[in-house]
C-alpha cells in the first residue's frame, strides 16, 4: 500500500538523491514561538530554559552560526534582523527540499516567508532529531494543508505528490487514482478529506515518519 506514508518515503529518497546525503524532506511544534531575540540570547546563559527548544545551547549557537551567515551583512549584531526567504533557500538543507518554500511559510512569523532568528530556530528544531514524532506530524500537517483550512483536500493532496515526484508528472488520470488511493486507506470518516487526526493516525504507521521528517544542521 502506498498512503501516506509511502509518500513520505518516496520524498525523502528523492531528497537524499538529489543531494546525496540524507536531509528530511521537509520537512513540529516548538515552545519558542513569540519569544524575541534577546530573550533567546539570554537563554544560552540559563541552561534550565534551554528546555524551550529540542536544541542543546551548542547546537542554538550554531543554528545562530548558519542563519547569520546566510546574510552576514544585515544579520550581524542585529537581533531584530529578518530574512527573506530568498536567502533562506541558498542553505542546502532547504534548496533541495521539495517543500522548502511551504517550510518557510508556516515557520515565518509574519506569514509571508520572511524569518527572524526565532522562526528559523524554530523550524530547525521542529525537524532536528530530538524532536518529537507528534510534533513533526502537527507541522507536517500544516506544510501539507496548502489551503490553510486544516483538513487535506483532494487539491492539498495532489499538490504534495506534485512537489513529492517533481520533476515528474502524473497524468490527470494517474494524479485522481493516487489520491483516491490515499483517501481510501487514511480517510476514516469518509468525508473525501483528511482531519489531523485521521492524518496522526496513518503516521503512527510509519516506522520511518520521523527519520524523513529530519534536517541535519
Amino acid at each position: 500500500m502506498l498512503g501516506l506514508w509511502g509518500l513520505t518515503s518516496l520524498s525523502h529518497q528523492l531528497v537524499s538523491h538529489r543531494r546525496h546525503s540524507s536531509p528530511s524532506p521537509l520537512e513540529c511544534h516548538t515552545l519558542l514561538t513569540g519569544a524575541n531575540l534577546g530573550r533567546l540570547l539570554r537563554f544560552l546563559h540559563d541552561p534550565p530554559t534551554l528546555e524551550l527548544t529540542y536544541f542543546t545551547k551548542k547546537e542554538i549557537l550554531y543554528a545562530h552560526k548558519r542563519f547569520k551567515n546566510l546574510a552576514l551583512e544585515k544579520v550581524g549584531h542585529n537581533r531584530n534582523a529578518k530574512l527573506p526567504m530568498d536567502k533562506l533557500l541558498t542553505l542546502p538543507e532547504l534548496r533541495a527540499n521539495p517543500f522548502g518554500e511551504r517550510m518557510c511559510f508556516i515557520f515565518s512569523s509574519t506569514k509571508d516567508g520572511d524569518c527572524t532568528f526565532e522562526d528559523f530556530l524554530d523550524m530547525m528544531s521542529v525537524f532536528s532529531e530530538a524532536a518529537p514524532k507528534s510534533v513533526k506530524a502537527e507541522y507536517a500537517f500544516r506544510i501539507f494543508d496548502f489551503d490553510g483550512d486544516d483538513y487535506l483536500g483532494r487539491r492539498d493532496l495532489e499538490e504534495t505528490i506534485t512537489k513529492l515526484v517533481s520533476p515528474q508528472r502524473f497524468s490527470p488520470g494517474d494524479m485522481e487514482a493516487l489520491v483516491s488511493r490515499v483517501l481510501e486507506e487514511a480517510d476514516l470518516d469518509d468525508d473525501g478529506m483528511l482531519a489531523f487526526a485521521e492524518f496522526e493516525h496513518v503516521i503512527s504507521k510509519s516506522p520511518d515518519f520521523a527519520d524523513s521528517f529530519r534536517i541535519r544542521l
